[in-house]
């Protein structure tokens, strides 16, 4: 026999490709619905955690220039000034910028699990009316919630029809990421604050 072409090689090298069977697609669903549910978790973890660290700071630093203004010994008053400007508001300050990043971060996760749980359950089929006789609630008209079935949720319009758009379209419009990072935002520029307070304090209160 004569040597086949290049084409017809690559015809009989190439196995068909299969479609996962639909037990395979619920476990994938499963597993992303569960990293979704882990990334929740971890933006409120986050949002604890770096809250105590910037609440400790700045209660610090508070206390540290009242207990300035309460002492007449300027050795102490010395020693609190170079744990305010070394420290405390500058901490408080860094902490909070890592939050808001740490914040997006874990959002963005967020989203991309729930983009392959959505994308799952349209292969399955999950993305379908219930019959009027069969709703529990009349107006009730779809299987799935609207989060689940308009890729358009939470983005604007119109929709993003690429992944990276349609992530950072969610990102940007994320109530979570908004509320927080004001917070965080207004923490840090309260840090900035304090720390001001500390350098003009250098400056006018009198020293050994």
């Amino acid at each position: 026999m004569g040597n086949k072409s290049g084409s017809e090689r690559n015809l009989t090298l190439q196995a068909p490709v299969e479609s996962p069977s639909g037990d395979r697609l619920m476990e994938l669903l499963k597993l992303h619905n569960s990293n979704r549910i882990d990334y929740n978790v971890r933006k409120w973890e986050t949002v604890k955690f770096f809250q105590t660290i910037v609440s400790a700071l700045i209660g610090a630093t508070v206390a540290a220039l009242l207990a300035v203004f309460a002492t007449s010994r300027p050795v102490h008053f010395d020693v609190l000034m170079r744990v305010c400007l070394s420290a405390l508001p500058a901490g408080a300050a860094v902490a909070s910028f890592l939050a808001i990043l740490s914040i997006r971060r874990e959002s963005r996760l967020l989203f991309q699990e729930e983009l392959q749980a959505f994308k799952l359950a349209k292969l399955l089929g999950f993305d379908v009316k219930i019959p009027s006789d069969r709703r529990w609630l009349v107006a009730d008209r779809y299987l799935l919630p609207r989060k689940w079935r308009e890729p358009s949720y939470g983005t604007g319009k119109p929709t993003p029809e690429h992944v990276e758009d349609w992530l950072d379209a969610r990102t940007r419009s994320h109530g979570f990421i908004g509320i927080f990072g004001f917070l965080f935002l207004f923490e840090m520029a309260a840090s900035a604050v304090l720390l001001a307070s500390c350098f003009l304090l250098k400056f006018t209160l009198p020293t050994n």
